[in-house]
């Protein structure tokens, strides 16, 4: 995390990690997290606590909206609700790590969601575009695929109360065309943390070793 705030103090995007091993490609830290922007102008540990703290009320505030906004539900009710998101198991027990920078922007990617369903044709795909990208650039791949994957069973759950089961393909087409907007911006605005990501993971030793067809972990039980 210092070598990347060096770097990108010193007007350089870091490509390259020498620090590692004989050297390898600097592609899975999130350097173009907005998160970890807030390090590279105040890089001191102290800074990091303060990240922690701009995270939980990122997502509180995130929280409290889409509870309002979205499920419409009162204002205790989404002030508790919004109170406890930020502290529930997963944010403790990952606290530190980038994958919680992802899920911060949960409660705002859903509330895009049902913007842009609502009001197609306004900022919706925008607003959406934007959480995206933060998402995708805050931290590991997969959680933002994971973020991502909970927002379109949403859109469709959305979709699906708007419009109804009979008529939702007629009236849903703009919405659907709106989310489909949103998400392909948000990804294309994080494509240069995505693209180098994908292709080193063709090359790397254990994703060819998986390739092959081993297995790291085994599956147990259920």
């Amino acid at each position: 995390m210092e070598y990347a705030a060096k770097e990108m103090r010193a007007g350089r995007i870091p490509l390259w990690d020498p620090q590692s091993f004989a050297g390898v490609p600097f592609v899975a830290f999130p350097k173009y997290s907005p998160f970890f922007l807030i390090f590279c102008g105040w890089p001191s540990p102290t800074t990091l606590v303060y990240i922690q703290l701009i995270k939980s009320v990122l997502a509180g505030v995130g929280a409290f909206l889409f509870f309002r906004r979205a499920l419409a539900v009162g204002f205790w009710a989404a002030t508790i609700g919004a109170w406890c998101y930020p502290i529930t198991g997963f944010f403790v027990q990952w606290q530190g790590y980038g994958m919680t920078w992802v899920v911060a922007w949960l409660p705002w990617i859903l509330l895009a969601v049902d913007y842009t369903i609502e009001e197609a044709r306004g900022f919706g795909p925008i607003l959406l575009g934007i959480f995206t990208a933060a998402a995708a650039l805050s931290g590991q791949l997969d959680v933002a695929a994971l973020v991502l994957l909970s927002s379109g069973l949403y859109a469709i759950g959305r979709l699906v109360e708007v419009y109804g089961w009979t008529n939702w393909r007629r009236g849903a087409i703009p919405a659907i065309a709106a989310l489909t907007l949103g998400w392909g911006l948000g990804l294309c605005i994080a494509a240069p943390y995505i693209v180098p990501l994908i292709e080193y993971s063709r090359t790397g030793e254990r994703f060819s070793r998986r390739a092959a067809g081993e297995t790291e972990r085994p599956p147990v039980g259920l």
